[in-house]
């Protein structure tokens, strides 16, 4: 049922973004497991995430990150008007610290 799937998935996605606080970490949790993003923090754990993320072994997960953050910055353009360098703040807010 696509609905119940939606509902669940985005329930999922919420708690793993209020756990993890970075949507980056918190799509990576989902696409991968948080167990797995664990690991992976630990292994590049002295890496900025937006180096971490190209650091993974998985090719799918590196993949999966590109294209919600592209999408993201079209749909975020297309229906809201947002910038691209905002939605891209949002994947990484500590990139734009510096």
């Amino acid at each position: 049922d696509p609905h119940t799937n939606l509902v669940l998935g985005a329930e999922h996605f919420g708690r793993l973004l209020k756990r993890l606080e970075s949507i980056s970490k918190a799509l990576l949790a989902y696409n991968a497991g948080l167990s797995r993003l664990r690991q992976w923090e630990r292994a590049f754990g002295d890496l900025p995430i937006e180096l971490l993320i190209e650091a993974l072994p998985y090719q799918e997960s590196r993949h999966y990150l590109r294209k919600i953050l592209v999408s993201s910055i079209y749909y975020g353009y297309l229906y809201r008007g947002v910038s691209p360098e905002e939605t891209v703040r949002l994947f990484f807010p500590k990139a734009f610290n510096k």
